[in-house]
């Protein structure tokens, strides 16, 4: 848009014509949309049209601050969260007063409850962990149908 200026030396007809320029640029009373009642001036309209931002950014900025800082909205949440541990090694919990999910690993003692026994030469105790071969003298790997894959020979032999 081009800048329209006045200046007081110019003659009455050129100021006339300036002053009209201005005027239609700016726009009728009548293309304000009906947000005022009576004859109201474009002022005024600019005045309502400015509380009215405001008031829509402070109800914006509220409502930012109710979501950002709701307890509501945390009970909410963490009551639509579950966990499901499904048993095997380690546990798994959650905690929807606090929000934190809790996952403890597997002991020695659960690793060691999987190995039992004694076979042959081999024994094994729970409690330390411990493999014992008693005078070995020959390991077989075999496959599932019991050929010998592998053959180890060992002290005794």
């Amino acid at each position: 848009m081009a800048v329209i200026t006045v200046n007081l030396t110019d003659r009455v007809s050129t100021f006339v014509d300036k002053v009209n320029q201005i005027s239609a640029a700016q726009g009728d009373l009548g293309d304000i949309p009906s947000i005022l009642p009576g004859d109201s001036t474009i002022l005024d309209a600019i005045t309502t049209l400015n509380d009215n931002r405001i008031s829509v950014s402070n109800r914006v900025t509220a409502l930012e601050n109710d979501i950002r800082d709701s307890g509501e909205v945390v009970t909410i949440t963490r009551s639509s969260i579950s966990v499901n541990d499904v048993g095997g090694l380690g546990s798994l919990s959650f905690s929807k007063s606090t929000g934190v999910i809790s996952y403890t690993g597997v002991s020695e003692a659960e690793v060691r409850a999987l190995f039992s026994g004694t076979a042959g030469n081999i024994s094994y105790s729970t409690s330390t962990g411990v493999f014992n071969f008693a005078n070995p003298t020959t390991l077989q790997i075999k496959n599932s149908t019991g050929g010998v894959l592998k053959e180890i020979t060992g002290a005794g032999a």
